[in-house]
């Protein structure tokens, strides 16, 4: 019977989270460097001007037509001037090695996708809720749903940023699975930015954790009961960098897929591949259910190396048929 494998040292930088949202800073304190007086600045003045302004903005795009905001996200973008240029250009890199054979019109077509869909999926997580209607998120494999549903077993459903950045997915689960359901997800460094992030996660009835070593209990505690599920994206950025997929590659140690293996692995749970896919223009998607793993004892029969290899197999592939719509693309470095 197979056991946890021996794991060399971590390859993934640990999240460190607390020191963006520490003491605020004294204008005493800003007058004795540059780096201190910037600080103070974006503290006082930059952060509280942007958190207004997005604020703003989300009560603006909550009231108009779903179909008109995805339009306007792609319109705008996510990103723009130097850092969309810095961004894409990485991007660009990043396809020499997943699309080798795309001509350079082929590759700027595809970056400029990329733009539109970023800026789609900004503007749709601010509406999750509403784009979670029966109408709007297809289930492309509904018999796999209910027969893990139906088992009672906890589930740690695993995913990329496919057409969404994160909330939307979690929203859609929550809506199918009707699961008490939690995940992890770091804080905003601006704190106004933060405080619209917990008003639109407050009516989903999610436990949102930031990532730390009691996170991770916590995790596991809560998966120790029946009926209860959590979502990690395995493509989280630390960094500015992502660790998986690999495609094929060497397997990183640490970061959410470890997480998600140690977790299936010692409560019991079923580990889940899902992915989201945009199958209209617009506010329109596809979920996708890949095959449910079972990593616990008795009768586990894969190494975690070998449920990983499934999972970068699978997600590798997901990635390329949708390289326009991953909004992780402009965090690969190869």
């Amino acid at each position: 019977m197979p056991h946890p494998d021996v794991r060399p040292a971590r390859s993934v930088p640990l999240v460190r989270t607390g020191a963006e949202h520490a003491a605020p800073p004294s204008l005493r304190g800003a007058l004795r460097s540059g780096a201190a007086c910037r600080r103070w600045c974006r503290y006082w003045l930059r952060d509280p001007a942007v958190g207004l302004a997005e604020h703003a903005f989300f009560h603006l795009f909550r009231a108009l037509p779903l179909d008109l905001v995805s339009r306007i996200g792609a319109r705008l973008g996510r990103y723009r001037g130097a850092e969309l240029a810095r961004l894409s250009q990485r991007a660009g890199i990043a396809l020499g090695d997943l699309a080798p054979g795309l001509s350079e019109p082929a590759r700027a077509q595809l970056l400029e996708r990329l733009r539109a869909n970023s800026g789609r999926a900004f503007l749709e997580a601010l509406n999750a809720d509403r784009v979670c209607s029966e109408a709007r998120v297809l289930l492309a494999d509904p018999v796999t749903l209910s027969r893990v549903v139906a088992s009672g077993r906890p589930l740690i459903f695993v995913s990329v940023h496919t057409a969404n950045l994160g909330d939307l997915l979690g929203a859609i689960l929550l809506r199918r699975v009707r699961h008490r359901a939690a995940t992890t997800t770091r804080p905003f460094a601006n704190r106004y930015r933060e405080r619209l992030a917990v008003r639109m996660r407050a009516g989903m009835d999610v436990q949102i954790l930031h990532p730390s070593i009691s996170a991770a209990r916590q995790l596991l505690r809560h998966l120790r009961a029946p009926r209860q599920s959590i979502l990690l994206h395995l493509d989280e950025a630390r960094g500015q960098q992502i660790h998986f997929p690999v495609f094929g590659g060497p397997l990183p140690r640490g970061g959410n897929l470890t997480l998600a293996l140690r977790l299936a692995r010692l409560s019991g749970a079923l580990l889940v591949p899902v992915h989201l896919r945009r199958r209209l223009e617009g506010a329109h998607f596809m979920l996708h259910l890949g095959t449910p793993m079972d990593l616990s004892e008795p009768g586990a029969t894969l190494t975690d190396d070998e449920a990983a290899r499934q999972l970068d197999e699978y997600f590798s592939t997901v990635v390329r048929r949708h390289l326009d719509d991953w909004q992780q693309l402009y965090f690969l470095r190869r």
